[in-house]
């Protein structure tokens, strides 16, 4: 089938499941009740994503001040731009077209409940400054990019800000090749 019109599958992970592929995005926090930003949003007037949106206010805000959150998001109504990654690629992907050509997309519906984390900048750690999956009951899930319905999608965030960032692993070289 044509890329993108194969289709995709998502399944529950047992709870044991403690396995990263690739690179993870974590807020690590006690559980326990804390400041938290709540931003509602009804239709996209804008060009930037609604991460993109909450990530840019927050350094025109703050300047050189680097903040980092992290929490959760729902499209309530409208549609969502998604990636599902296929196998590895057996050929290096050297250049951001290489990638896209790459990836699977796909348009998920409301409601698609999202998990990630934003910064303002990296601090020099080679930090990707967003990256959101989500996932909804009805089996739509993976890493979201943007919504293609602006003038109806509503989104709900709940999100907290990070006391630190820490880096781990980090490469011995770095490129900014599949950066979103």
């Amino acid at each position: 089938a044509a890329k993108g019109r194969s289709g995709y599958l998502t399944r529950r992970l047992p709870p044991t499941e403690t396995r990263t592929a690739l690179l993870g995005n974590y807020l690590l926090c006690d559980g326990r009740p804390g400041k938290v930003i709540k931003v509602v949003a009804k239709k996209r007037i804008g060009e930037s994503n609604f991460i993109t949106a909450i990530r840019e206010t927050l350094k025109n805000h703050y300047g050189e001040k680097v903040v980092g959150m992290g929490g959760t998001f729902v499209v309530r109504a409208g549609r969502v731009k998604h990636h599902v990654m296929p196998d590895f690629s057996a050929a290096p992907l050297c250049s951001d077209s290489d990638v896209d050509a790459w990836l699977h997309y796909f348009e998920m519906r409301a409601p698609i409940t999202h998990v990630g984390t934003l910064v303002t900048g990296d601090h020099g750690l080679d930090l990707r400054v967003q990256h959101f999956h989500g996932w909804g009951e009805h089996g739509d899930g993976g890493h979201y990019h943007y919504d293609v319905t602006p003038a109806s999608v509503e989104y709900e965030a709940y999100l907290t800000p990070a006391a630190s960032v820490v880096r781990v692993d980090a490469p011995a070289t770095t490129h900014a090749i599949g950066r979103d």
